[in-house]
């Protein structure tokens, strides 16, 4: 049976371990897969479930560029990773706003609050203060306040918010453009928001996006529900490539079995510009539809 030690004692319950929590013996069991493996001999087998899907998202995000490099091969419209996407991709902000979001989320797994929790830098932690303190100003919800890692005070806020993977976000208090391009984002706004160039809430759904709390139009500019129309496409195929990653759990060859609908022996790989690969492409085209 794995065993986990934290400040010198050997834990045997989740209780033990919210008792002893640290931050670094924590990090280093969860990058290790000692923790992984503590949770499933002891049966929490949400939590460990849980935990594996957060370091797989760990691993797997730094290879997003390859991925989506092959993905745009096979769907067409998926383009590739701009120069100025990679250099996001590898700036230290970025990594430092992806690890705290999942770091976040393993406390949220294991029943730890994240903001007593000591996992946050200086830096983070003054950030967190002051949005904590924007909102408090506002609202006295527990949700929202529990939610100040997730708040856009301002533009570049919400991109870099966007950029580390968020999938629900607080606009506090501030004019917003919301990119129809990305969908999968359930926006809450909390104070005086406005929206530049806002669709209607349907246009925004179809395109797999919520917008709460802030007044929409009943009808928007011919330009924008063209785009919002393409928008919906593109968010289709990608959540069906956002499933078939939950499907498939990290195995890669299970992933594409399921993007491309075929089977794949476990010993072959596609490269772009092979005739196979454009045979899979062109299959995936007549199946699945391109904007």
């Amino acid at each position: 049976m794995q065993k986990l030690m934290l400040k010198g004692h050997e834990v045997y319950s989740l209780q033990d371990l919210r008792t002893y929590f640290e931050p670094g013996e924590i990090r280093r069991a969860f990058a290790g897969g000692t923790l992984e493996r503590w949770l499933r001999d002891l049966y929490y087998e949400r939590e460990a479930d849980t935990v594996a899907s957060l370091h797989r998202k760990m691993v797997e995000a730094d290879s997003e560029p390859e991925k989506k490099e092959v993905l745009s091969g096979l769907f067409g419209n998926l383009k590739p990773f701009t120069a100025q996407e990679q250099d996001v991709s590898n700036d230290a902000s970025f990594q430092s706003d992806r690890m705290q979001r999942i770091e976040k989320m393993l406390c949220q797994a294991l029943g730890v609050i994240y903001a007593d929790a000591g996992m946050m830098v200086p830096e983070q932690k003054a950030d967190y203060d002051r949005k904590l303190s924007a909102l408090q100003q506002l609202t006295d919800d527990p949700k929202i306040l529990g939610m100040a890692v997730e708040t856009a005070t301002n533009q570049s806020e919400l991109a870099r918010l966007l950029n580390s993977g968020y999938q629900t976000i607080i606009l506090c208090n501030a004019s917003f453009s919301v990119p129809i391009s990305k969908g999968g984002i359930h926006y809450i706004c909390v104070g005086n928001v406005t929206l530049d160039g806002s669709l209607t809430a349907e246009q925004y759904r179809r395109a797999g996006i919520i917008v709460e709390r802030v007044e929409l139009p009943d009808v928007t500019e011919e330009a924008l529900a063209s785009k919002a129309d393409k928008s919906e496409k593109v968010n289709a195929e990608l959540e069906f490539i956002r499933e078939a990653k939950e499907r498939a759990k990290g195995n890669p060859f299970k992933f594409i079995n399921i993007i491309l609908g075929t089977v794949i022996p476990e010993n072959t790989i596609v490269f772009p510009g092979q005739p196979e690969f454009k045979a899979l492409k062109d299959r995936n085209k007549a199946e699945i539809p391109v904007a």
